[in-house]
């Protein structure tokens, strides 16, 4: 470093410059060499099938009929119908048929809503407060997709961020009921649509592991010999937590969680970087999720979250 700054010295002298005018010139090379020599953090963005295992060219569905269940008002499985032939059409990935019989996919279910009031007891934290009132919805819709001689039943319930926001805002007992609906039919079309990916990638220095870097590169414009690249370093060495990473992603984008989460689990055994943790707590949660409402899927790797090491 030394020299260099002599030599940058003594051409800036020649400028009248000196050497305490070189320095800032010095700095700024080295900031710059150092940055393009570091590691980064890059995101991979790619589209993944259908959570559930929805038949290829399903264009379009037909939505038939769905009942109301265990003395739930008729009105409240009407509404689940109408909402959902509105976020298939808001959604844009499958056309709606108007005729039931013919339709490569058909949709029907049933449905379940109440709402009671029970009695919450006083606040461990203060005896001597008097007991409230809460309303405890039961709410789900069974969705039934049938596509040829092949059918699968899944079991939606509202999702959390949602019974929380109601929670808050605490509306009359109606309108609480068809918004924890509409949440349901929410989750099943996300579901059964394609699903956008953002996974983070740890892209190594280009003095410390060229050939990661040149493997990761590659994966926007030339995945296929990305993925051959990458299975290669891990190969050779089952350490390499930027390949295994890199593989978890290119698992997730092309559907296979189960294969997806072995590799990010790897990766964050060998390096529990942040980055790493949150696309194996990703995957964990998807496959939680598909086990939840379609049993009987096999799911490897259920028993347990993402661990560091």
């Amino acid at each position: 470093m030394t020299l260099f700054l002599d030599r940058i010295g003594k051409r800036c002298k020649n400028r009248k410059l000196g050497l305490a005018g070189a320095l800032p010139l010095a700095a700024l090379l080295a900031a710059a060499l150092f940055s393009a020599g570091c590691a980064r953090t890059v995101v991979l963005e790619g589209t993944a099938p259908p959570l559930l295992p929805v038949p290829k060219d399903v264009h379009p569905v037909a939505i038939g009929e769905f009942r109301a269940v265990d003395a739930t008002p008729a009105k409240y499985a009407d509404a689940v119908r109408a909402d959902l032939a509105s976020a298939i059409q808001a959604g844009g990935t499958y056309a709606i048929s108007e005729k039931l019989e013919g339709a490569p996919t058909a949709l029907t279910g049933r449905v379940k809503s109440a709402v009671t009031e029970a009695q919450r007891p006083p606040d461990a934290a203060n005896p001597r407060s008097a007991p409230t009132r809460a309303r405890v919805a039961e709410v789900f819709v069974e969705f039934i997709v049938s596509s040829g001689d092949q059918s699968f039943a899944v079991k939606e319930t509202p999702a959390p961020a949602d019974v929380e926001a109601l929670r808050r805002r605490s509306p009359g007992p109606d309108k609480l009921q068809r918004e924890l609906l509409r949440s349901c039919v929410r989750t099943f079309v996300a579901d059964i649509s394609p699903r956008p990916v953002r996974a983070a990638l740890r892209e190594p220095g280009v003095f410390s592991d060229r050939e990661t870097r040149r493997a990761i590169g590659l994966l926007k414009d030339r995945p296929a010999d990305a993925v051959d690249q990458l299975i290669g370093l891990v190969d050779r060495n089952p350490r390499n937590a930027p390949a295994l990473n890199a593989l978890g992603a290119c698992s997730e984008m092309a559907g296979d969680l189960e294969r997806a989460y072995a590799f990010y689990s790897h990766a964050i055994t060998v390096d529990p970087r942040p980055e790493y943790r949150e696309n194996a707590e990703r995957t964990f949660s998807l496959l939680a999720h598909r086990e939840k409402i379609l049993p009987g899927k096999p799911s490897e790797g259920q028993a347990e979250g993402p661990k560091t090491k």
